[in-house]
């Protein structure tokens, strides 16, 4: 699909109005698209997104973890999937497009920070002012969703 801005602010519109739709809808897409067809091609790397997240979910339960910091925002996926599970998340997007309409997506989120820029410039001067430096956090290089 063509990602324009217009298109993923309409998404996030229709995301904010209908939260619990959304989730419903990509687990209903993993189940019967996503996982057959990765399973059909005998479940080659990279990992489907939400298998991704799953992971990701076991990790910082058995290590109890609170914060999470990805790289990549994209449409924000992954941030939306965490968004009631850890007390702290930012997210870095290059694209200032991009950024922009993330932070108006999360903007009712405080726990979420949307950070633009290139993350070898913005992950130095996070760590210094923020909960990493208390927590233990997870890093997440998704940039696919």
């Amino acid at each position: 699909m063509n990602w324009t801005p217009n298109r993923i602010a309409l998404r996030n519109k229709l995301i904010a109005t209908f939260p619990g739709l959304f989730d419903l809808a990509l687990q209903t897409m993993f189940a019967f698209k996503t996982l057959p067809r990765w399973h059909h091609t005998g479940m080659e790397l990279p990992f489907p997104s939400l298998l991704k997240r799953a992971f990701l979910k076991r990790f910082a339960v058995d290590y109890q973890l609170e914060i999470l910091v990805e790289t990549g925002t994209f449409l924000g996926v992954t941030p939306w999937a965490f968004r009631k599970f850890f007390k702290e998340i930012f997210t870095i997007e290059l694209s200032e497009t991009l950024a922009k309409l993330a932070r108006n997506r999360f903007a009712k989120f405080d726990h979420i920070q949307v950070l633009q820029g290139d993350s070898g410039s913005v992950l130095p001067g996070l760590v210094p002012g923020s909960a990493l430096r208390r927590s233990s956090g997870l890093m997440a290089i998704t940039a696919e969703d």
